[in-house]
């Protein structure tokens, strides 16, 4: 897990929304319904009576935006120089934010 927080940065998805399976970014609100765009840029249309019926998750209203990933690993692949090689690869990017909030997880 790690966090981004730069306001250009996530400019673009600024209104970033997720309702029910629908994700994305939002395109237009008209009177009857909002239209996002989905991450495969697809257009989907959703009856404003279904937003305002439910929870709408927004994931960027606090300009920070949390990702997580997994990751394979080999068996035989060490943990310790694992964890450090990706501890490395995220927190050599600058975006990135150089906090305690990034860790490494195993399972």
């Amino acid at each position: 897990m790690h966090q981004i927080k730069n306001r250009k940065d996530i400019a673009d998805f600024e209104k970033l929304l997720e309702k029910g399976i629908e994700l994305g970014v939002v395109k237009e609100i008209e009177i009857f319904t909002t239209k996002i765009v989905s991450p495969q840029n697809k257009l989907v249309i959703i009856p404003n009576g279904i937003l305002s019926n439910g929870n709408i998750t927004n994931y960027t209203a606090e300009g920070i935006l949390t990702i997580f990933h997994t990751f394979g690993v080999a068996y035989d692949a060490g943990i310790k120089q694992t964890k450090e090689v990706l501890m490395n690869a995220i927190t050599s990017q600058e975006k990135v934010l150089k906090n305690n909030y990034t860790m490494i997880k195993m399972s």
